[in-house]
């Protein structure tokens, strides 16, 4: 066994992480393209992509890139974490595996408490993804916000 002494909320805490990280890799260029369409900035996801790369650079398709990850890898690990655990505390307390049901509310636990942590890395990457094309900052955006009073 590689993680011997290591808890199955620890190892689902790290995998999740890893997991995390590897999704920002494929879904940010994708995101950003759509969240630029639903913001109004782009008619398409063709031309926003097209109007980004030509406006910044490919490097401009990962714009919010720091921001997801700050997101998606405490979300995943987290939500991995406190599922494991639970499941794990669950059959400590009743002596059995859980029910469908019970592992539904597990999973809604969980994944309540991944989203109540990382809703406001939320909130600046996709302020930043809106503006793609000019290649907002992690800092400019949160000024932004601040600022603003709002999303």
């Amino acid at each position: 066994e590689v993680f011997p002494e290591k808890s199955p909320g620890s190892v689902a805490f790290v995998s999740g992480a890893i997991a995390g990280a590897g999704s920002c890799v494929v879904k940010v260029p994708i995101a950003v393209c759509i969240r630029s369409v639903q913001a109004k900035v782009f008619p398409n996801v063709f031309v926003a992509a097209r109007s980004i790369v030509k406006r910044a650079g490919p490097r401009g398709l990962f714009t919010g890139f720091l921001p997801t990850v700050f997101e998606d890898v405490p979300d995943m690990a987290v939500k991995f974490a406190v599922y494991e655990s639970l499941k794990t505390f669950h059959g400590k307390v009743f002596d059995r595996r859980a029910t469908t049901q019970e592992d539904l509310l597990i999973g809604g636990i969980a994944g309540a408490t991944s989203a109540a942590a990382t809703t406001p890395w939320d909130v600046v990457k996709t302020r930043m993804m809106c503006s793609a094309s000019v290649r907002p900052s992690v800092r400019g955006a949160i000024r932004g916000i601040v600022a603003d009073g709002n999303p």
